[in-house]
């Protein structure tokens, strides 16, 4: 991690996803484990047509050419690709238990009812 050159990093202050408090506590503690090899958590969204966004997180070992960085917190560093990072402006990633079950959910302002995709 300390070799990725710090001119791919983005400043916390203008990078435009939220996590709530839930959601960074549940990700420290996976990127903790000590059995997980790969530490980069890596954000992405497809899609944007009828069907919706769908967002995805997961953890990765190499960074993409075209990859932002963000150190969120000590213990995070996140890899977002340029279009998933323009398409989750002010997106708020939040950790949320129901009935149902448990899991990340995305809020994002710029996801639509309509067929528009990204703006």
């Amino acid at each position: 991690m300390d070799s990725i050159p710090s001119s791919m990093y983005t400043d916390i202050r203008t990078f435009p996803i939220n996590m709530s408090n839930r959601a960074v506590e549940i990700i420290k503690k996976s990127v903790m484990d000590k059995n997980r090899e790969y530490k980069i958590l890596r954000i992405s969204v497809e899609g944007g047509g009828c069907s919706g966004f769908k967002y995805g997180l997961n953890f990765v070992r190499n960074i993409d050419a075209n990859d932002i960085l963000c150190r969120y917190t000590k213990e995070i560093t996140i890899a977002i690709d340029i279009n998933s990072y323009l398409c989750m402006k002010l997106t708020t990633i939040d950790f949320v238990t129901t009935k149902e079950g448990s899991g990340f959910v995305f809020q994002n302002p710029s996801a639509t009812d309509s067929c528009n995709g990204c703006d």
